[in-house]
């Protein structure tokens, strides 16, 4: 009998939540003193000692033995290191199809190269992903999310591209974003393929950090980004906590307490 334990939610998570619903599945969340867990505390989540399946999450203290991990966002999981010509079995979605022998939908398919590498797939890289499509699918999504009209999610969209038009470079192909939030800012830099360093944001725990957003394959910045960000711009603004990934394109780091 399998236990899933979910992590933090986000349109591919509510995927995986439909797929384990329509198979009766068991399964519930990641969660800190029985709060569920967001983005910022999903990897320190209370032990579920029947748990068999952590699907973006994980306890604190470890996990059992017979626990798997479904993941993509850390070194050594099964989708980190996987390009966007593997978008669907790197996924997280795409394991856990996998391990209930689904076969994929195409909403399965826009949601998992939504999700793994969005700037990729914007660029025509994910195999069976047509960028148009899957633009008007985010669009609709997000509107949805944010209880707004797509033209709105789409004009927020369309005024971060001109932001972006006369914004300086921080190094090379990477735009500094940093100071305000800019809404749709992440989705513009998919649309544009360029990358840019945004922060100050602030974490649902408080946390101040910046992100990189934007890189990866494809892009004017490229996978190299990724590293630049890490190794010498985290570095040199003593950001700890650092994370990210070269193949997916985005990384992060957290303001020193």
């Amino acid at each position: 009998m399998r236990k899933w334990v979910l992590g933090a939610s986000d349109p591919e998570m509510v995927q995986i939540e439909e797929v384990l619903e329509a198979g009766g599945e068991d399964y519930g969340y990641a969660a800190i003193n029985g709060v569920r867990c967001h983005s910022g505390n999903v990897y320190r989540a209370d032990a579920v000692a029947s748990a068999t399946h952590w699907v973006e999450c994980w306890a604190a203290a470890g996990c059992t033995l017979i626990a798997v991990p479904i993941d993509h966002h850390r070194p050594g999981d099964y989708g980190y290191l996987r390009g966007p010509e593997h978008y669907l079995a790197a996924s997280s979605l795409g394991q856990v199809l996998e391990v209930l022998e689904v076969p994929a939908m195409a909403h399965h398919r826009l949601a998992a190269a939504s999700d793994h590498c969005p700037a990729a797939a914007y660029r025509g890289l994910c195999p069976g992903i047509e960028p148009l499509a899957l633009r008007a699918w985010r669009l609709q999504g997000r509107a949805a999310f944010q209880g707004r009209s797509v033209e709105e999610v789409e004009a927020d969209v369309t005024a971060a591209i001109a932001r972006l038009d006369v914004a300086d470079p921080l190094y090379l192909d990477i735009y500094d974003m940093r100071g305000p939030i800019i809404p749709e800012l992440p989705e513009a830099l998919l649309v544009a393929g360029v990358a840019a360093v945004a922060g100050l944001l602030t974490d649902r725990d408080g946390r101040r950090k910046y992100v990189l957003l934007g890189a990866g394959r494809g892009t004017s910045a490229g996978p190299e980004a990724v590293t630049w960000f890490l190794e010498e711009y985290c570095v040199y603004e003593g950001l700890v906590d650092t994370y990210g990934s070269p193949v997916r394109g985005y990384g992060g780091g957290y303001v020193r307490i």
